[in-house]
């Protein structure tokens, strides 16, 4: 009863409607998973999320001509005890290294996490979410390998960055 279909959701947008969306085309900010690197999504009635297979991207897709200031909020759990780092490297250079968001230990209970002042330019920036441990099956008969679950992202749209401005990537 307290399970409700998956659907497609993974992420929320928050924020004034012309900046969450191009009106004329519905084309909106938006967060996409691989379905390579992460399973299907989950949710219960209060949380909803995706367990990673092992290190994962998640790509920020911002589809206005222009940059938004975002806040980004998310939660991380693991059967384990991990560390995870979150670096946010631009398309064009997915191969580097980037530049560190968060870094931290994940916890049996969530570990919430928020990344402020994020700017995202126009088109797709890659937030790779590394860990220091391959997937292993969690204790509790899931029968997937899994490294930690990314859960309530939030992506929240504070403004439109004016021209020259800068923030984190």
């Amino acid at each position: 009863e307290t399970l409700k279909p998956p659907g497609r959701e993974s992420f929320r947008v928050e924020g004034p409607r012309e900046l969450r969306m191009i009106e004329a085309s519905g084309r909106t900010v938006e967060a996409m998973f691989s379905d390579q690197q992460w399973y299907q999504p989950e949710r219960s009635r209060f949380d909803y999320w995706r367990w990673s297979r092992g290190a994962a991207e998640v790509v920020l897709r911002n589809p206005h001509p222009f940059s938004v200031m975002t806040d980004i909020a998310f939660d991380l759990k693991s059967s384990d005890e991990r560390k995870v780092v979150v670096r946010a490297v631009p398309k064009a250079t997915a191969d580097a290294k980037g530049v560190v968001l968060w870094s931290g230990e994940t916890v049996h209970t969530l570990r919430g996490v928020l990344v402020s002042g994020v700017r995202l330019p126009p088109g797709d920036t890659v937030w790779k979410f590394e860990t220091d441990k391959a997937a292993q099956f969690p204790s509790n008969g899931d029968p997937r390998k899994v490294a930690f679950s990314l859960r309530n992202m939030e992506i929240r749209i504070m403004a439109k960055v004016p021209v020259g401005e800068t923030g984190k990537p």
